[in-house]
């Protein structure tokens, strides 16, 4: 039987752990799922020479989600919200564990009818998928001064997950490393969701928490070097319009993420 654009598969499509052992990528084990991650156009494409994959990320059911792996803030762990069946349930997703499964072996298999994907979670999940490999990163000099506002912004991201979609930095000079004596000038924003009750008050005191805050928090890292914020403030998704993503870069916390594990086997 062929591969056809009738298939079933789609991106968001649960392979249950059922069939894993049929597969050859592991054996049956409860709260374990594969998530389809191939975009659609590649899933239906007929042409098994220029497409025979269908790509999976695995997927392990968690009880709560953390705030500062929700909404793609960071770029190997993902913390999304799926249906099974009538409930919310939250699946954590580790970039590095990728599997490809060949889609002749496929055709025998359906996907998880109880598991579904929300349109905006989808949007989540590309958005995460893409991140991984688009993301720029920063100076060590001015990482390493960030250190403290890091983790006072992890602090507030777990207490706000819902509302806090993520943050968004500009700095100058826009150069490499900078010495010790010399400081960094950074505009952070705060960006919140306009979905959820009461998200602008808690960007809002985030934004003025970390105003307030700001100075105390470069003073622990002792010799690191200094930074002069020059703006801190909080946008709602609306405010916040593409010139401003293109002129900033999102702030993600890779340093706090685990290790990641080798690649997934091929399935052939």
């Amino acid at each position: 039987m062929p591969w056809t654009r009738d298939t079933p598969w789609r991106q968001g499509s649960i392979l249950n752990s059922r069939s894993f052992e049929r597969l050859g990528i592991g054996r049956e084990e409860e709260g374990i799922v594969a998530l389809a991650i191939s975009h659609d156009c590649d899933i239906t494409n007929e042409d098994l020479i220029a497409e025979p994959y269908v790509e999976f990320v695995i997927g392990r059911v968690i009880e709560n989600a953390d705030g500062n792996n929700t909404h793609a803030k960071n770029p190997r762990t993902l913390h999304i919200s799926m249906k099974h069946g009538e409930d919310d349930v939250f699946i954590q997703l580790m970039a590095a564990d990728k599997i490809q499964v060949c889609k002749k072996h496929l055709l025998w298999i359906e996907p998880d009818a109880a598991w579904s994907i929300e349109r905006g979670n989808l949007r989540v999940l590309q958005h995460w998928l893409a991140a991984r490999y688009k993301r720029q990163s920063l100076p060590d000099a001015l990482m390493e001064r960030l250190r403290p506002v890091a983790g006072f912004l992890e602090k507030h991201g777990k207490k706000h997950s819902r509302s806090v979609l993520g943050y968004w930095l500009d700095y100058e000079p826009f150069v490499t490393e900078l010495p010790t004596d010399q400081a960094y000038e950074l505009w952070l924003y705060v960006v919140y969701t306009v979905d959820e009750d009461g998200a602008q008050k808690s960007a809002e005191q985030i934004a003025a928490a970390l105003r307030d805050n700001f100075s105390q928090l470069i003073d622990r890292n002792g010799g690191a070097g200094k930074i002069d914020l020059r703006e801190c403030e909080a946008y709602s998704e609306e405010e916040f319009t593409l010139r401003d993503l293109r002129g900033n870069i999102e702030y993600r916390f890779d340093f706090i993420s685990l290790r990641p594990k080798s690649a997934g086997p091929i399935v052939e």
